[in-house]
């Protein structure tokens, strides 16, 4: 029993990476990987159908002999071809980069703005969760007791926003609108050789069976207040 548990949790991981690669894959590059690979299985099974009845033609009394010689020289480039098919179809992402923007260019403290989320899919599926995080990030570098650079990031939540249970299709993609502020005597967006404050938007889409689907958008925090 143990070990049936394990392997199904070997096979999660393994079937977890190879969804993983799928969305670290640009679709254009799936769809040529489809496109070569019907191309050299093509090749490979003309190449080959020429090169039998060749061979044949030379060599008539062992016709049988060279086609189960030459069989695996055809059929390696086949099976190559339908291994690189088999990948691009199973890392062809589900869903395209999400296209993120801002009302505002730049964003006053204790002043309100809204960030528009759309994303593009190219099944129909139901979102689980969407998770929208408006976070304050510090990256601070400094020498430590041993006179090493160190670096360290901290992350500050300023709000989330969580939308449950969205159907999601080709021709209805994600549409989502977030309403934020920056809180007031917050610092400002920040950046200097050795501390920098950065405020992002961290989205989180869970689909089913899926790995979770996330992205970063900078948000330019001013240095005036919203009198």
């Amino acid at each position: 029993m143990k070990a049936s548990q394990e392997e199904h949790k070997t096979n999660s991981s393994l079937l977890g990476n190879i969804l993983d690669i799928s969305n670290r894959i640009n679709y254009p590059i799936s769809t040529k990987v489809k496109i070569l690979s019907c191309i050299w299985i093509i090749f490979s099974v003309v190449w080959g159908w020429l090169l039998i009845n060749i061979a044949i033609d030379v060599y008539p009394m062992m016709g049988l002999f060279v086609i189960l010689l030459i069989l695996p020289i055809v059929g390696g480039p086949i099976i190559l071809g339908s291994v690189f098919m088999l990948f691009a179809i199973v890392t062809s992402p589900r869903w395209k980069q999400p296209k993120i923007s801002c009302s505002n260019s730049g964003v006053y403290i204790n002043d309100s703005f809204d960030i528009s989320y759309h994303q593009d899919f190219i099944f129909n599926t139901i979102v689980e969760t969407a998770k929208f995080t408006l976070i304050k990030r510090e990256n601070i570098t400094y020498l430590n007791n041993n006179h090493q650079v160190q670096h360290e990031s901290h992350d500050v939540v300023i709000t989330q926003q969580t939308f449950n249970h969205l159907a999601v299709s080709p021709s209805r993609p994600m549409n989502q609108s977030i309403s934020l502020a920056i809180p007031p005597n917050s610092m400002h967006t920040f950046n200097s050789i050795n501390n920098q404050i950065s405020w992002l938007m961290h989205t989180a889409i869970k689909i089913p069976n899926f790995p979770i689907f996330e992205h970063e958008y900078s948000i330019r925090v001013l240095s005036e207040v919203r009198q």
